[in-house]
């Protein structure tokens, strides 16, 4: 028997008892090229048989069983042989009792496909790909790559891919962006290798864009934090926007933006060693301090924080938006549509999670994200923050830390539109008391956008930005923040005028400062999620 089926069923194993995702599982601590191929051929070979497995167990049920017969001992072995003999290679290398047993049912196999095809009103040539359920078929994203502007200009990254004959155009929405046919592999082209060039889905670029893509001046020369950071595409994308930022000012302002800083958290020292590695190599050194620590046991009052203005938050989710991780999808079918309890506890961890960095006293921004469709983990989250933000705001707690000076409290958390000429936006889920204006907030993206499902907020405080409602780079905003009590009561009270914003501000700068509620960590208890798997890399085609 082959040893690629050998590995292949046991990581098909470990993925179905949802122990790991599949990537982790294959590439995790291969840091060297050593068996580098083999691994690309287990990755292939388990995903093609996890997106094929409904349509592999239905032939084999119609075929009597054949996988669950006395003479399978290891089913896990059959369904990637079975995948490989009528969908991949077209026969089953190497030898064994269970290859005979298979190959010999191939005729009937192949008419019970047929059978379907039929039933399914489909012609006998039909690709199997249109037997599969809808949120396992294959989506042709385009190539996207990520200028990395610690190290190169997208003009001159662009005009060197063309000079190679490459078809290259410039994304509409994330400005360093390029965009290259489905297909193209950029993974051992030297701009890749030397970290002038990211690969990086399109919707896993809208954190760091939306947070820093458009006006900065709230950012007053203060620091980022990327809470949940590895492993580090945003972090590097918020370190380089920051950067940008230095180049463009006058002197004066250049000088001081020099010294923005990103802090990136992660809690898992193998995780924050592949980050490190990351951003080292793509000129992240002395610009990002990597940060063994849970987030959410993060001193929000440490001195170390005190420059810090915005925030980076993609936590641990589903990761139902990646529609090309099979083994999520599958899970995602399994749980049903919602997604069951584990999004639940999912999005308690996600609330703690946002409500922590709405807590930092000196932060004026804050983008939370996420690569789930559920409305549960993105704008039943966001609802639930912002309640629990007026209720300290009634009790005069103000989301301050506790012995800041008044002039630290810059009034009460808004949401501000993001990525304003993006056309999906968030939806308005039942019973969250949300209104559609307050969803025309936050972002959404799916695969007929050609990239994965995704989802951005950005929550805002203090003076309203010159670029506040841009988050593009360019362009004008489109409808600007909503207040805190307008997203709360459904809108009778209508936008915050500037009046009412300086009497608000005004009387929170009054009140004594108060030590913030305790909250709970449920960092250890949050099930496993996706981490940063949203397209970073090389998930977008594999």
């Amino acid at each position: 028997m082959s040893f690629q089926y050998r590995e292949a069923a046991r990581v098909l194993s470990t993925v179905q008892k949802k122990r790991t995702s599949l990537k982790t599982l294959v590439f995790a601590g291969s840091s060297d090229d050593a068996g580098a191929a083999a691994r690309r051929k287990t990755f292939a070979l388990v995903s093609e048989t996890l997106r094929h497995l409904p349509l592999l167990q239905a032939l084999a049920a119609d075929c009597g069983g054949l996988v669950n017969a006395e003479d399978v001992h290891d089913s896990d072995q059959a369904w990637v042989m079975l995948y490989d003999l009528l969908f991949g290679k077209g026969s089953i290398q190497g030898g064994g009792a269970l290859k005979r047993h298979l190959v010999a049912r191939d005729a009937q196999l192949r008419a019970a496909l047929a059978a379907l095809k039929a039933a399914r009103g489909l012609p006998p040539d039909a690709a199997a790909e249109l037997l599969l359920p809808d949120a396992a078929r294959r989506h042709a994203f385009p190539r996207y790559a990520r200028v990395n502007l610690l190290r190169a200009a997208p003009d001159a990254v662009e005009a060197q891919l063309r000079a190679e004959g490459l078809e290259v155009a410039r994304d509409g929405t994330v400005g360093a962006l390029l965009v290259l046919p489905h297909g193209t592999d950029l993974h051992a082209h030297a701009l890749v290798a030397d970290g002038r060039l990211i690969l990086q889905d399109k919707s896993s670029c809208f954190s760091a864009q939306a947070l820093l893509g458009g006006g900065s001046s709230w950012l007053d020369g203060g620091d980022v934090i990327d809470a949940c950071a590895a492993p580090g595409n945003k972090t590097l994308h918020a370190a380089a926007l920051l950067s940008a930022a230095a180049l463009s000012g006058a002197a004066a302002a250049a000088a001081a933006a020099a010294s923005h800083h990103v802090f990136a958290f992660d809690r898992d020292a193998k995780r924050l060693a592949l980050l490190r590695r990351r951003c080292d190599g793509a000129g992240g050194a002395g610009r990002i301090t990597p940060c063994l620590q849970d987030f959410l046991a993060v001193d929000v009052n440490d001195a170390r924080f005190s420059r810090v203005r915005g925030i980076l938050l993609d936590p641990s989710c589903s990761g139902s938006g990646i529609v090309t991780a099979p083994d999520r999808w599958q899970e995602e079918e399994q749980g049903g549509a919602g997604g069951g309890d584990r999004v639940d506890k999912l999005a308690a961890f996600q609330l703690a999670a946002l409500l922590k960095a709405l807590s930092f006293p000196h932060a004026r921004r804050v983008v939370y994200s996420t690569c789930s469709v559920h409305a549960r983990e993105n704008e039943g989250v966001v609802a639930a923050a912002l309640r629990q933000q007026q209720q300290q705001q009634q009790r005069g707690q103000g989301g301050q830390g506790e012995g800041e000076e008044e002039r630290c409290c810059p009034g009460p958390w808004r949401l501000v539109k993001c990525l304003p000429r993006w056309h999906r936006r968030g939806i308005v889920p039942e019973g969250s008391g949300l209104t559609a204006q307050q969803a025309d907030c936050m972002v959404r993206a799916a695969p007929a956008d050609d990239t994965n499902g995704f989802f951005v907020a950005l929550f805002a405080r203090g003076p309203a930005d010159e670029g506040e409602g841009k988050g593009e780079g360019e362009g004008e905003g489109e409808g600007g923040g909503v207040s805190q009590k307008r997203l709360l009561e459904g809108g009778a009270e209508g936008l915050d005028d500037s009046k009412r914003a300086k009497k608000r501000l005004k009387s929170a700068r009054k009140k004594k400062n108060q030590r913030l509620r305790r909250q709970t960590t449920l960092a250890n208890a949050a099930p496993e999620g996706s981490d940063g798997d949203d397209g970073d890399d090389d998930d977008q085609d594999e």
